[in-house]
C-alpha cells in the first residue's frame, strides 16, 4: 500500500515539474499580444484589434502579424520571422530591434515609425493616410535594410514623410506619396528611384552594424 501512495506522490511531483517546465518555455506557444511583454520566448505573435502590443527585448520565433485596428511597438526585440501589418493603428519598430525577414505594412492610419534598427528583408509601406497633426507621419531612419526599402502611395495631410540616414543594401523606391518623402544621407547599394532619387548620399559613412549583438541562443 505504502508503495502504491509512494508512486502516487512521485507521479505528482513529476507532473508538477513538467508542467512548471512548460509553462517556462514561451517560445513554444502563440501569443496573442496585449500590453507589455518583457523578453521571453515566442512562435508566433498576432495583434488583435483594439490592442496595442510592446515587444520590449522579446525573442519570437515566427512572425509578427497585426491585424486591422492593432498596433505594435517594438524595443530591442529580436524577430526570426517578418512583421506584417494590415490596416493597422500605428507600427512603431525601434531601440536596435532585429527583423531576420521583411516588414510588411499597409494603410497606418497613426504616426508610425522604423528607426535604429537591423531588416534583413525588405521595407515596404503602402497605402498609408495619416491624419494626425505632427512633424513626421512616417519616420524611417538610421536603419540597416538588407534587401530594398519601398514607400509608395502613402498620404499625410500635416506631417512629413521623413526618411534618412539608413543604409540600404538593395533599392530604395518611391512612388506616388505626398508630401514628397524629405530627408537625405542615405546610402544606396542599388538604386534610388522615383520621389527618393534625391535623397541618396551615396559616400555616407554610416557607421558599423557588426556591433549589435544579436544571439538568438543566449
Amino acid at each position: 500500500m505504502s508503495v502504491k501512495l509512494d508512486l502516487v506522490r512521485l507521479a505528482t511531483v513529476f507532473l508538477v515539474i513538467v508542467s512548471g517546465g512548460f509553462a517556462n518555455m514561451a517560445f513554444a506557444d502563440e501569443l496573442y499580444c496585449k500590453g507589455e511583454y518583457y523578453k521571453g520566448y515566442y512562435d508566433d505573435v498576432y495583434v488583435k484589434y483594439g490592442d496595442v502590443c510592446i515587444l520590449k527585448g522579446t525573442k519570437v520565433e515566427g512572425n509578427v502579424h497585426v491585424e486591422k485596428g492593432g498596433a505594435l511597438i517594438t524595443k530591442y526585440a529580436k524577430i526570426k520571422g517578418d512583421i506584417q501589418a494590415y490596416y493597422p493603428k500605428f507600427i512603431r519598430v525601434m531601440k536596435k530591434s532585429y527583423v531576420d525577414g521583411n516588414i510588411q505594412i499597409e494603410k497606418a492610419s497613426y504616426p508610425s515609425r522604423v528607426t535604429d534598427s537591423y531588416v534583413k528583408g525588405d521595407i515596404e509601406v503602402e497605402y498609408s493616410y495619416i491624419r494626425k497633426y505632427v512633424e513626421y507621419a512616417w519616420n524611417i531612419s538610421k536603419n540597416y535594410v538588407g534587401g530594398n526599402l519601398k514607400f509608395n502611395y502613402n498620404k499625410s495631410k500635416y506631417g512629413k514623410h521623413w526618411i534618412y540616414g539608413n543604409k540600404i543594401e538593395g533599392n530604395l523606391e518611391c512612388y506616388d506619396n505626398y508630401p514628397k518623402p524629405n530627408g537625405g544621407d542615405n546610402f544606396v547599394f542599388g538604386n534610388a528611384e522615383g520621389q527618393c532619387y534625391d535623397l541618396a548620399a551615396y559616400h555616407y559613412d554610416y557607421g558599423d552594424y557588426d556591433d549589435y549583438d544579436y544571439d538568438y541562443d543566449d
